[in-house]
């Protein structure tokens, strides 16, 4: 196996991702506007989930489900690979059923 660990400078970290959202955009719930969408009840959640897919990227555990190794031999989000071939499309469903697996998250079609 590859030594990926120095290879993740383009994989964004939970916390990066976080910041990303604290920006001047402007949202509104319920007729309020939301200060800190990381921190609001009603977006929080949702939040932290796709943030913990995020943080699973520099684990190692799952590189070949949510990474993908760039030309240049860097990591990049599989998020972000061209679907190819039937080998990336099976790679993506079984991105989709490993974010599925944790409590309270978003359902999707089961690919076969």
């Amino acid at each position: 196996m590859l030594d990926l660990q120095n290879k993740r400078k383009y994989l964004k970290s939970a916390e990066s991702f976080k910041a990303s959202l604290r920006d001047d955009r402007t949202v509104i719930y319920q007729g309020q506007v939301v200060e800190d969408v990381t921190t609001h009840f009603s977006t929080a959640g949702g939040i932290s989930q796709v943030a913990e897919i995020y943080e699973e990227q520099f684990s190692g555990e799952h590189d070949d489900i949510l990474t993908y190794v760039r030309p240049d031999g860097y990591l990049a989000s599989s998020a972000y690979m061209p679907l190819e071939t039937k080998k990336t499309w099976r790679r993506d469903a079984a991105q989709s059923r490993t974010s599925r697996k944790k409590p309270g998250a978003p359902t999707a079609a089961t690919w076969t």
